[in-house]
């Protein structure tokens, strides 16, 4: 049977009054039921938000865990981790997950986990999970899948031997802006019970109804998915010919770093193009006269957005590594939604070949 089918039959098979006799408990306990189905097994944990579900991730560790991540991380991620090494010691390594050669040599000094994005946030860089996997467990770590961009649909990194994925955010599984949720998935009975107590006694539950709105979504997400990587493929050649265009990132284009592996293991090259602009200079003028695409950070539910990484706030050690990494202040990052890709298209055209022009009424996004 196809995911997709499987998708809305467990969503509507599942009844949260049948499965729990706390109706206001019993609809995220059927969410956890049909993500851990999903992600090839396990037990899932919804929580209030991404953020918390990293947190109550790391607090299993203990004091003074040193943990390997993608270099190319979620920025929200790398904050908070930097947040949790001045209050706990918690030591974060950014590394090239892309290359195994230098997690090997980071794993040899010892780490408690590596932490990987993938594909990487902004580059789309693609690891190889299933050689991670056995580095990683050969020198007794934890390797933790952050699977936000490619969903259980297009990638299930438990089924390449990662030990936990984790989803942050819900506006690609729910389809909508307005659900702040942060997901955690594991086989290992011990980070099971550990997880366990760490969210009942935080009480750091997804709220009833944003878990009924997760539900719903799902079952549209594979089809979703389908017209929004579509989309995505289409804009990434078109951008990697434009005049105005300096370069681009999607692991559709043959010379994408890791698009190989990506292609290998996974279903789909997920939603997300990054591109960089041949003047930064004319980013305000592309950004106002953009008349579908939306301004802000995050991945797309339904709706298309598009950020720019050097506007948000960022830490010098955040700024200093992406500067290493090669991201200019004329980095975009397209995240795509399920409007006509023709329109999206056209919308991109007009504000890259009219830089100067846009609306004349004042704009909230800062530069």
């Amino acid at each position: 049977m196809k995911l997709d089918t499987r998708l809305v039959q467990a969503g509507a098979r599942w009844n949260p009054i049948d499965t729990h006799a706390d109706k206001r408990s019993g609809t995220r306990r059927t969410l956890e039921a049909v993500l851990a189905t999903i992600e090839g097994g396990g037990r899932t944990f919804a929580f209030s938000s991404g953020q918390t579900a990293i947190h109550a991730l790391i607090q299993t560790f203990g004091p003074g865990a040193r943990l390997l991540v993608t270099r190319d991380l979620n920025p929200d991620t790398w904050n908070l981790l930097e947040h949790l090494g001045a209050a706990t010691g918690l030591l974060t390594i950014p590394v090239d997950t892309s290359d195994i050669e230098a997690v090997r040599a980071e794993l040899e000094a010892g780490a408690t986990a590596v932490f990987v994005e993938n594909p990487s946030h902004l580059l789309l860089s693609g690891a190889d999970l299933r050689a991670l996997s056995w580095e990683v467990h050969r020198h007794k770590a934890l390797l933790i899948v952050d699977n936000t961009a490619l969903t259980p649909v297009l990638q299930r990194p438990l089924d390449y031997g990662a030990d936990v994925v984790v989803q942050l955010g819900a506006r690609n599984l729910a389809g909508t802006t307005e659900v702040q949720a942060g997901f955690v998935t594991t086989r290992l009975s011990h980070l099971i019970a550990q997880l366990d107590c760490l969210q009942g006694t935080t009480a750091a539950l997804l709220a009833s109804f944003d878990a009924w709105q997760v539900l719903h979504g799902i079952k549209t997400l594979a089809l979703r998915l389908v017209r929004q990587e579509e989309t995505a493929r289409k804009l990434a050649l078109w951008l990697a010919v434009h005049p105005r265009v300096r370069k681009v990132w999607h692991p559709v284009l043959i010379d994408h770093p890791g698009g190989d592996r990506l292609r290998s293991q996974a279903q789909g090259l997920g939603t997300v193009v990054s591109f960089e602009i041949v003047e930064p200079v004319l980013i305000p003028g592309f950004l106002r006269a953009l008349r579908i695409w939306k301004a802000t950070e995050g991945q797309a539910g339904v709706e298309s957005l598009v950020a720019i990484p050097s506007a948000h706030p960022q830490s010098e050690a955040l700024a200093a590594l992406r500067r290493q990494l090669g991201v200019t202040d004329g980095l975009v990052r397209l995240s795509v939604g399920i409007e006509d890709g023709q329109d999206l298209l056209e919308d991109l055209a007009q504000a890259l070949d009219n830089p100067s022009t846009g609306f004349s009424e004042v704009w909230d996004y800062v530069i």
